[in-house]
């Protein structure tokens, strides 16, 4: 496997490795995404193909993306730090939709 990290413009922070190697090293990778919460950019070809992450890391970008996609929320997540300035407290349940 290539030591070091290569970078991809598209993942800043995935090391990059050629389909080979993750093939050869497939153990060592999931050890890496799964413990480490590394991302591992694998090319085929030269070009990016597909990614290597984690169960927990996935979910979690996930659930990231449905926090943005919902505009009450993202509404409501950005008042609050102008309603904690002003001592207001705000309960977490306000925040969440029903």
């Amino acid at each position: 496997m290539t030591e070091g990290a290569d970078r991809s413009k598209s993942w800043p922070t995935a090391d990059t490795v050629p389909f080979s190697d993750a093939k050869a090293h497939l153990s060592e990778l999931a050890d890496r995404v799964e413990n480490e919460h590394d991302r591992i950019l694998v090319t085929r070809n030269g070009r990016p193909s597909f990614v290597l992450m984690s169960v927990n890391d996935l979910e979690s970008l996930e659930e990231t993306l449905d926090i943005a996609r919902d505009p009450d929320l993202m509404e409501s997540i950005s008042r609050s730090p102008d309603e904690a300035g002003r001592g207001e407290r705000v309960r977490l349940r306000d925040h969440l939709t029903p």
